[in-house]
C-alpha cells in the first residue's frame, strides 16, 4: 500500500470521532470499543452526494433489515465533509436518519471549512471520498475499505462468519 492508495485494510480500526447523534436527533456517543465481539459496519456519506442516496443508504437500509437485531453485527454511519460545508450540516444527518429510519448512531465529522483537510476521520481511514464503507471485525481489523459495498456479498460474509472466531478480508485491493 503506497502512500496514495486510499483504505487501511487489515490494519488496526482508528477511534472514531464525531459529534454523534440517535435516532432523535439527540447529543449521543459512539465507540468502537464498545462494540466487543462485534463486526461493525460503517458508513460514511456527505448529505449532499448523489451515490450516498442512490446506492450507500440503501445498502445500509438492506443490511439493517437483515442484521440490524443480530448482536454480532453492529452499524454506524458517519458524514464525512470534505466539499459543501454549508450543506452538509449536522442537521442534515438528523433529517437523513428519519427519511431513511435508521435507528443506528450517526456522527457529524464536520470537517475543514478552509477546504485545507479533509475531516479527521476520512484521515484516519484514508477514505477516498463517499460513499465509503468499512467493515471491522471483532478483533478490530479493517476487512473492507472501499467505495460502494455490495449488500448481498456483505451478508453472505456475515453469515459465513458469524459463527467463525477468524475472519478473512472481504477484498483484496482494499
Amino acid at each position: 500500500m503506497t502512500a496514495d492508495t486510499p483504505g487501511i485494510l487489515g490494519r488496526r480500526a482508528p477511534k472514531l470521532q464525531a459529534e454523534w447523534i440517535d435516532a432523535q436527533g439527540e447529543s449521543n456517543s459512539f465507540r468502537i470499543a464498545d462494540q466487543r465481539r462485534r463486526f461493525i459496519y460503517l458508513y460514511f456519506f456527505q448529505a449532499w452526494c448523489d451515490g450516498c442516496h442512490r446506492y450507500g443508504f440503501p445498502a445500509l437500509q438492506q443490511l439493517l433489515a437483515e442484521f440490524g437485531t443480530h448482536p454480532g453485527v453492529c452499524f454506524a454511519a458517519v458524514q464525512t465533509v470534505f466539499e459543501g460545508f454549508e450543506e452538509n450540516t449536522r442537521d442534515k444527518v438528523a433529517a437523513l436518519q428519519q427519511q431513511y429510519d435508521l435507528a443506528i448512531p450517526m456522527g457529524h465529522d464536520a470537517g475543514d471549512p478552509s477546504g485545507q483537510l479533509h475531516s479527521a476521520i476520512m484521515q484516519r481511514y484514508r477514505t477516498g471520498g463517499t460513499p465509503w464503507v468499512v467493515i471491522i471485525d471483532p478483533q478490530r481489523r479493517v476487512l473492507y475499505n472501499d467505495f460502494h459495498a455490495d449488500p448481498k456479498a456483505v451478508a453472505s460474509y456475515f453469515h459465513q462468519q458469524l459463527g467463525s472466531a477468524e475472519s478473512r478480508p472481504l477484498n483484496a485491493n482494499g
